[in-house]
């Protein structure tokens, strides 16, 4: 069974939250000693770098070949822009530009250019005096714009913490590396490629998960997908605030993350976001008084779902048995296959929710329950898509083998009889024939 750190823990955490005395403000309300410390201690803010942005607003094949591309571009300097088109790191020659369009703080471009009928990447570049631009990018496929997403994960499992009064678990570790393989393998299907990253353990610590919401949000784009998976422990406070405790969660809350904590940093992120949480109490990652406020608030971003592997009074289930928490295990199974109920290849989120509402009720005997938490106006949207090999048939499809095997066994059994009886009435009808000759 998954325990969380228990009361112990969460007491030494509300002592923390109400510690006497704060040595720091203290500290900073100590006036300097003199007019000089105080003139040195100030100084004045580096000058801004005024980088041109650029970016790509379009791009459609041209009949004749090639490609054209409308692009945005803004130069705060004020200092006239240059257009620099690269594939795969090379600069394109080829190329012709025409402004289409003159905006009060950007300019559009048109370019054309041919391309090579091969894979790569196409960046875009803007100069402006001595800055350049962040690159805007296009990955081709075969010459052609590739259209698929991409898929980006982070998976974070904890079972032994730094901290040796914090109850060790078996499988959390091993949770987020089954996770990350499950999805890894989704390259080439419904995404043009996965990016994963795991922390387990050790390598779990709240500077590293935190590096990685922000990795995150720095790199997934519009029309991409990202999966963050915790698994461990959880506790709440006494407003039933979710915290998740990384390997070197101590006593002090500072150094466990808050749902809130998690929920801003999953805000930064430009894709489609799904959270999920195999630890205790990660029904409350939204706080039970604040889950409707916070819903409310991301619906309208329609991008952010929590999958949770339990209410927020129930218990997180391990086994040695499944040798994963019982949620991971529904969620490897389902996105391996089970979950496809509508049997045309994809598994949606609203698929996997009813594939782990059954399978973990049946794992731990109805003593744990799974919630979906998205805002009203959030699409059923596809999270996975089935590989050429290594698929699980669904339930559906089981049965039905089974009907259609129990079927074939009972036709086979009548054709059998059938074929029984016609020899004998056959030999009857021989020795009848046979008995008449002889008359």
């Amino acid at each position: 069974m998954r325990v969380c750190a228990g009361i112990a823990l969460r007491l030494i955490l509300l002592s923390s939250l109400f510690w006497p005395g704060n040595v720091l403000a203290q500290e900073s309300l100590a006036a300097p000693s003199s007019t000089q410390e105080r003139t040195a201690e100030v100084e004045s803010p580096p000058a801004p770098v005024l980088r041109p942005t650029v970016s790509i607003l379009s791009a459609t094949p041209n009949k004749g070949g090639g490609f054209r591309v409308e692009v945005e571009v803004a130069s705060p300097s004020g200092a006239p822009v240059r257009l620099k088109p690269l594939l795969n790191g090379q600069a394109i020659a080829d190329f012709a530009v025409a402004q289409s369009r003159g905006l009060t703080r950007a300019n559009r471009y048109t370019l054309t250019f041919p391309l090579p009928a091969k894979d790569g990447m196409f960046q875009l570049l803007a100069e402006a005096g001595n800055n350049i631009s962040e690159p805007a990018s296009l990955r081709l496929r075969s010459g052609a714009i590739e259209q698929r997403p991409a898929l980006y994960v982070l998976a974070v499992g904890v079972s032994s913490y730094k901290d040796k009064d914090i109850p060790q678990l078996r499988y959390p570790g091993k949770d987020a590396r089954d996770l990350a393989a499950t999805l890894q393998r989704q390259r080439g299907t419904l995404y043009r490629e996965t990016t994963v990253r795991v922390l387990a353990d050790e390598m779990a610590t709240r500077a590293q998960v935190m590096e990685g919401l922000d990795w995150l949000g720095k790199t997934v784009t519009k029309d991409d997908t990202a999966v963050v998976f915790l698994a461990g422990h959880g506790t709440n406070d006494i407003d039933s605030r979710y915290y998740y405790l990384p390997y070197d969660a101590s006593a002090g809350n500072d150094s466990m993350l808050s749902g809130q904590e998690i929920l801003t940093a999953l805000r930064t992120i430009a894709g489609k976001v799904v959270l999920m949480l195999d630890t205790c109490h990660s029904g409350n990652v939204l706080g039970r008084r604040s889950l409707s406020r916070l819903i409310n608030e991301l619906t309208t971003e329609n991008r952010i779902v929590v999958f949770a592997a339990s209410t927020g009074d129930q218990t997180a289930r391990e086994s040695a048995a499944w040798q994963n928490g019982a949620f991971t295990k529904a969620l490897v199974e389902g996105l391996r296959g089970v979950a496809d109920y509508a049997e045309d290849g994809r598994i949606s989120m609203s698929e996997l929710e009813t594939w782990a509402g059954v399978r973990v009720r049946q794992l731990t005997a109805d003593a744990q329950t799974p919630t979906l938490a998205k805002p009203n106006a959030a699409p059923d949207y596809v999270i996975a898509a089935l590989p050429l090999t290594g698929v699980l048939p669904s339930p559906k499809q089981a049965v039905r083998r089974r009907s259609v095997a129990t079927a074939s066994g009972v036709l086979g059994a009548v054709i059998l009889i059938a074929a029984v009886v016609a020899a004998v009435v056959v030999n009857q009808q021989n020795i009848n024939a046979a008995t008449l000759s002889f008359r």
